[in-house]
């Protein structure tokens, strides 16, 4: 019987070969999909089969609104004390230098202190957490 892998071109090939190396990835057969491996001692992310270049992103600039919106969805109160940003999620209380720092370091410690207690983070922390 003659493999249909071997018959794959372009970028389902690419990641048939991936996949088949055991390289850490993420992503769809037909892209894009991304590789992660060590190279000599350097982290690489390569990025096969996109139409667009990658995006470098971040939480904190470009997609604070995602961390702010969980939050909010679970009643979180953000305040300033002494400088720092305050973020309380049920019991769980982090700061942070900024709004997104402090409500992402809530959700971690939420999400943490929840999963312990239970199969589900969702909605509310039981146990307090400080970070």
């Amino acid at each position: 019987m003659v493999n249909p892998s071997l018959d794959a071109t372009g970028v389902h090939l690419e990641y048939l070969f991936a996949k088949a190396a055991e390289f850490e990835m993420l992503g769809s057969p037909s892209g894009p999909f991304a590789l992660r491996w060590n190279d000599e001692g350097i982290e690489q992310i390569a990025v096969f089969g996109g139409q667009l270049p990658p995006t470098h992103s971040s939480f904190h600039s470009d997609y604070a609104h995602v961390p702010l919106k969980m939050a909010q969805e679970l009643g979180a109160t953000l305040s300033v004390a002494d400088g720092m940003a305050v973020c309380e999620i049920g019991s769980t209380r982090c700061v942070g230098t900024n709004y997104a720092e402090a409500v992402m370091r809530a959700l971690i410690a939420h999400i943490e202190a929840s999963s312990a207690e239970s199969e589900s983070a969702w909605p509310t922390a039981r146990s307090v957490s400080r970070c």
